[in-house]
């Protein structure tokens, strides 16, 4: 979705894409247009070819999404924070990025370059409030106050270089908040910067449409925020197709009837697979079980354990003094 001019510098060396042992591999994705037409998009990455000729045949590939890319900056814009996502130190050049020059490919970086850093938060914020009549501020104020449960953007302290946040326990700096909140205002920080970029429209930039890919959405998050995360997301950004994963059941049972997949492995060759009813009406004890979570067992691993080795015991047909000690612990 970044189109074959951004591929190079998301891509690296191409030979590390494929199987330890294969010869080539490939990634194959399906795309629907506005109108309902499906198209398929395909990467085939061949050992020893090299980045140029691998390009090239790419190019070719994706010529009707690189003609779309061309005709508009409005439509097609793709934007992805991978797990290591941070906030970065302040100063506009961020750290990790400075070889990446094409737009596309720094929006999606950090999703494939674990050192990448995202655009620093209080720099813009500071840069913001000296260059526009507030407007700008504004909208970093009232964003961060509605993403950031139980807290409020209060105030730029420009000595300390801080964003100020109200907090039961009085006024915080952004740092000094839990990795949870610095998580979720480091790539909504990012995504505003991105957004307001592209369209240089500080008014409303949460309307803005296009694709946002999440790597591990619900990070360092409370299990109460991750059971409100999704349905907040898709309030706030109604525009926004929606592609994240998670570990969570808390955040899975969350998605819709059709929207949650899972990964699997059949006979050998990993599948993803849609999960066929609504999670919104299974318990999270019963989510779990299931087999997009590997049918784990909602008790403790002390309790699994010890029901396992009663069960070992009861289908014995001869049974120790050792057994019985087991079977029937003393105190029970």
């Amino acid at each position: 979705m970044a189109g074959s001019d951004a591929l190079p510098e998301l891509i690296g060396n191409p030979d590390d894409w494929i199987a330890k042992g294969a010869e080539q591999g490939k990634i194959v994705a399906e795309i629907e247009t506005a109108s309902g037409k499906k198209r398929e998009i395909s990467l085939l990455i061949k050992r020893g070819e090299g980045l140029t000729k691998f390009i090239k045949r790419s190019s070719d590939t994706l010529s009707l999404l690189n003609d779309a890319l061309e005709h508009t900056t409005r439509s097609y814009l793709t934007i992805g924070f991978g797990a290591s996502r941070s906030l970065s130190e302040p100063g506009l050049s961020s750290k990790g990025n400075s070889s990446r020059t094409h737009a596309r490919a720094r929006s999606m970086l950090s999703l494939f370059d674990p050192s990448a850093r995202l655009n620093p938060l209080e720099s813009w914020a500071m840069q913001l409030d000296y260059s526009t009549d507030g407007s700008g501020l504004n909208v970093i104020r009232d964003v961060l106050s509605d993403f950031l449960p139980e807290v409020k953007f209060s105030h730029i302290d420009k000595q300390m270089g801080a964003l100020i946040f109200e907090t039961k326990d009085g006024k915080v700096p952004l740092r000094s908040l839990s990795d949870g909140y610095q998580s979720v205002a480091a790539w909504v920080g990012d995504l505003l910067y991105q957004i307001t970029n592209t369209f240089g429209d500080y008014k409303n930039p949460l309307s803005a449409r296009g694709l946002l890919i999440i790597d591990e959405i619900d990070l360092h998050l409370h299990p109460k925020w991750q059971r409100r995360l999704l349905n907040f997301l898709e309030d706030r950004l109604p525009k926004m197709q929606l592609v994240v994963t998670t570990h969570s059941v808390v955040t899975a049972q969350q998605a819709p009837l059709g929207a949650l997949h899972y990964c699997v492995r059949r006979e050998g060759q990993p599948i993803v697979e849609s999960f066929g009813v609504d999670p919104g009406n299974l318990l999270l004890n019963q989510l779990i079980a299931t087999e997009a979570f590997g049918q784990m067992s909602d008790e403790s691993v002390q309790v699994e354990v010890a029901k396992n080795e009663y069960r070992e015991i009861q289908r014995k047909e001869i049974k120790t003094n050792a057994d019985e000690r087991k079977r029937c612990p003393v105190g029970t």
